[in-house]
């Protein structure tokens, strides 16, 4: 014989059962509760609930709503989402890293500006064929940079009568204390085309001459007049200059990126022992040594060793002497080249 419910299936309330009857309406809510009621039944009618409070006290809370409140707080908790953030990048804190005080006032790396610390920023990528583009689009990008550099020092050369622009040598131009020095040494590597270079070249004789003839009439030399116009115009160069120097550090990061995707574990360490990445390891390390007693007796990756800061399997040797695996650009960009040249990016 089925146990007969004394309280109201949907909100809880006392019923009362009269003999034989399979339904009994609940007073209380309208419910009408069936001596055999099914978990459909159930259900439908816990939907139809409108009272927050009922909702609370009805057990389908416990069973349904409960469960998908607490997955849903796994899901959107600060934590979950933190960790997020930190498989997109790294380093996600710089102030975790090896500090060393430089000056009294900076604190490498630490105290980096915000442009600084995000070129040296190792962006991870979906797979390494999407790290080789992103690599490779940087490249692109720097090369950009390093030719608008070009152009402005050929405008420049023209615009202060460098001859020396379009291989022409006159000795008026040396530094009268060491004829080997000229603006033959600060020429620009850019060529617009024949047809243009020649135009210029003549605008560029104008101009040297007209230049000279007053330094001369003033008693001053074409030399010093030239090396002040390029002080001026390195200053001038200043914001373009520090742009290629940061995508520089970025097309590195990105290096570290590809070897981090090849499934190199010490991925990190590849930045973080050379000043164009983070660099902090090498900064740090270096200090101590040049302030040890051994600076004059080993070497700076001897000491290393010695110290048990890295083992023999962080270096190469190469007649007799140790190398660090992690300590050169080039062997970086080297990896990232030969890496995306398998998957031809």
């Amino acid at each position: 014989m089925p146990k007969v419910p004394e309280k109201c299936t949907r909100c809880g309330a006392p019923i009362s059962w009269e003999e034989g009857a399979s339904v009994v309406k609940c007073e209380f809510c309208g419910y009408k509760n069936n001596l055999k009621d099914d978990f459909l039944s159930l259900f439908r009618n816990y939907l139809k609930l409108r009272d927050p409070k009922k909702i609370i006290r009805n057990p389908f809370s416990l069973i349904l709503v409960l469960p998908v409140i607490f997955l849903f707080l796994i899901l959107n908790s600060p934590i979950k989402k933190q960790e997020s953030v930190k498989a997109n990048y790294w380093p996600t804190n710089w102030d975790k890293l090896k500090q060393t005080k430089w000056t009294k006032d900076f604190t490498y790396p630490s105290d980096f500006k915000k442009s600084a610390k995000d070129s040296k920023t190792i962006y991870f990528k979906s797979d390494i064929r999407e790290a080789c583009k992103y690599r490779n689009l940087l490249i692109e990008e720097l090369k950009n940079l390093e030719l608008n550099l070009e152009k402005s020092k050929y405008v420049f050369n023209i615009r202060v009568g460098n001859k020396e622009q379009f291989g022409i040598f006159d000795p008026s131009m040396s530094n009268p204390k060491n004829i080997e020095m000229h603006p033959g040494l600060f020429k620009s590597s850019y060529f617009p085309g024949y047809t243009l270079s020649l135009a210029d070249k003549e605008i560029t004789i104008k101009n040297f001459e007209r230049i000279n003839n007053k330094l001369l009439n003033e008693g001053k030399n074409y030399w010093d007049f030239y090396t002040d116009a390029l002080d001026k115009w390195d200053k001038e160069s200043y914001e373009l200059k520090r742009a290629i120097s940061l995508q520089g550090d970025r097309i590195f990061a990105s290096n570290v990126e590809v070897i981090r995707q090849t499934g190199e574990k010490n991925w990190k360490l590849y930045s973080r022992w050379y000043l164009g990445g983070v660099g902090d390891l090498i900064t740090h390390y270096d200090s101590q040594y040049k302030n040890s007693k051994d600076n004059k007796k080993i070497s700076f990756y001897d000491w290393l060793i010695k110290k048990r800061i890295l083992d023999k399997s962080h270096f190469n040797q190469i007649q007799g002497k140790y190398y660090l695996k992690y300590g050169y650009g080039f062997s970086v960009r080297s990896i990232g080249n030969k890496s995306c040249e398998v998957y031809k990016f």
